[in-house]
C-alpha cells in the first residue's frame, strides 16, 4: 500500500539521519543554542498558567507549535487518500503527497525536540532535515509536467542531503545551502505555474510566497520584537514565524501541487474517452 510504503521510507531515511547526527560528524557546525537565542521567555508560562518543570516546556508556545507540522501533515495524508479513491489524483501525485506528508508529520517531533533539549545533536539534525523538503517540492514539480525519472529523483535528494557539509567550509553553510534550496524552489514552482496555469494555482502560490517571507521575516525579528511590547516575549516572533509561516506554506505548498494533478486527471480522463 503506497501510504505505508512512503511512511516507511520516509522514517528510513530519518532514522539514517538520526544515527550519523549521533556520530558526531557534524561536531563542527556552528548552530544556536540556549533559551537566549528566542523572544520567547523560558519561564515553564503560558500567560498566567505556569506548567511543570518535569514537563520541560520552558518555552511553551514555542514548543508546541511544532504540532502544526504534524497536523498538517495527518490531515493532507487523509486527505489525498480519499481524492486518490475517488479518482481525482493519480498515483505519482498520491505518492509524492503522502512522502511530502510524512515528512512533515516527523519533522514536528524534530523541532519538538530541538526547542525542549536545546542539544547540538537536535538542532543539527532540525537544519539538516529542512533542505529535502525543497528537493521535493521540485521533483514533485518535475514529476507532474515532465515526468517522474528514478535515477534524477536520487541524485537530486542525494544532492540535497550532502549539501549540508557545507557546514564544514564556513558557519555560514546551512544558510548558503537553504539560500540555494529556496531560490531553486521558488524559482521551479514559479516557472511551473506559468507553463501548465491552472485554476487557484496562482492564489496558492501567492500565499506559498507570503507565508514564507512571514517565515523569515518574524524569524529575523524574533529578538527585536520584545523591545516593542512584553507581549512578544509570549507570543514571540519565532511563534508567529512557524504558524503563520512555515506551516501554513506547507499547507499552501499540498494545494498548488493538488490544484496542478487533478487538472492533469480531468484532462487524462477525457483524452481516454
Amino acid at each position: 500500500m503506497l501510504v505505508i510504503s512512503t511512511l516507511l521510507t520516509v522514517v528510513g531515511c530519518t532514522a539514517l539521519m538520526v544515527i550519523i547526527v549521533f556520530q558526531g560528524i557534524f561536531s563542527p557546525a556552528k548552530v544556536d543554542l540556549g533559551h537566549e537565542h528566542y523572544g520567547e521567555k523560558a519561564d515553564f508560562a503560558i500567560g498566567p498558567f505556569k506548567l511543570p518543570a518535569w514537563m520541560g516546556f520552558a518555552m511553551p508556545l514555542n514548543a508546541l507549535v511544532n504540532a502544526g507540522y504534524s497536523l498538517v501533515g495527518l490531515a493532507w495524508v487523509l486527505r489525498t487518500y480519499l481524492a486518490r479513491r475517488r479518482g481525482e489524483v493519480g498515483e505519482l501525485q498520491a505518492y509524492f503527497a503522502y512522502t511530502f506528508a510524512w515528512m512533515c508529520i516527523l519533522y514536528g517531533p524534530v523541532q519538538f525536540w530541538r526547542i525542549i533539549s536545546q542539544t547540538h545533536e537536535s538542532a543539527v539534525l532540525d537544519q539538516w532535515v529542512t533542505l529535502p523538503f525543497f528537493a521535493w517540492a521540485i521533483l514533485w514539480c518535475k514529476a507532474l509536467t515532465v515526468g517522474w525519472n528514478r535515477e534524477v529523483t536520487a541524485m537530486l535528494m542525494l544532492s540535497s542531503i550532502l549539501s549540508y557539509n557545507l557546514v564544514f567550509f564556513t558557519e555560514f553553510g546551512f544558510e548558503i545551502a537553504l539560500v540555494i534550496h529556496s531560490v531553486h524552489t521558488a524559482s521551479t514552482g514559479f516557472a511551473t505555474n506559468r507553463q501548465y496555469p491552472c485554476k487557484g494555482n496562482n492564489f496558492a502560490l501567492f500565499m506559498c510566497g507570503l507565508t514564507y517571507v512571514n517565515f523569515v521575516v518574524f524569524k529575523v525579528m524574533d529578538l527585536h520584537l520584545p523591545h516593542y511590547s512584553e507581549f512578544f516575549t509570549e507570543v514571540s516572533g519565532h511563534f508567529i514565524s512557524k504558524l503563520f509561516g512555515d506551516v501554513a506554506l506547507g499547507h499552501f505548498a499540498f494545494l498548488f501541487f493538488e490544484n496542478l494533478a487533478k487538472k492533469q486527471q480531468v484532462e487524462s480522463s477525457k483524452k481516454v474517452k
